[in-house]
């Protein structure tokens, strides 16, 4: 009789033991679906994918100019495993724009600076720590040269020692 029972909760035409496996199936679908899905999206929302329809280049667009930082060479924050930190930033400004930016590369130069020093060799540790590493340089570009002045900061080089 306990036989019936299992049959009947099967359902009609149904294979005994196929059911057991059918959830177990979709959870594997959906977390392979999402562990894909997960770092395309979180590099969209940082702002490292563009839109789609939009242009994929921030630099090599008509009207914009990119802006070269000179080199930074410094200490990191002290208890650092790491002991020096040396980059090479560049900004993308507009075109009309570049002269003023140009004549205020000194102090965000020495901004940049400023930042890096208080730095940990944890901080910069994955791809979460330079997009925060890109934001903040951003923040601190556009605080003194304008917020319409500066469009991206690209990090060209990254060395810590």
């Amino acid at each position: 009789m306990a036989k019936d029972i299992k049959d009947k909760s099967a359902g009609p035409g149904a294979v005994p033991g196929r059911r057991r496996w059918r959830p177990l199936a979709i959870a594997v679908g959906v977390a392979f679906a999402l562990g894909f899905a997960t770092p395309i999206l979180g590099a969209w929302a940082l702002g490292a994918l563009p839109l789609v329809g939009q242009g994929g280049g921030t630099a090599g667009e008509p009207g914009r100019a990119v802006v070269p930082v000179p080199e930074i060479l410094t200490n990191l924050a002290p208890g650092s495993k790491a002991r020096l930190i040396r980059t090479s930033v560049a900004l993308v400004v507009p075109a009309a724009s570049e002269p003023a930016v140009r004549g205020d590369l000194d102090r965000i130069r020495d901004s940049f600076l400023e930042y890096c020093r208080q730095l940990g060799d944890s901080d910069l540790r994955g791809s979460v720590g330079l997009y925060r590493m890109r934001g903040d340089l951003l923040r601190r570009a556009r605080a003194l040269a304008g917020d319409a002045a500066v469009v991206e900061v690209l990090i060209q080089d990254l060395v810590l020692q």
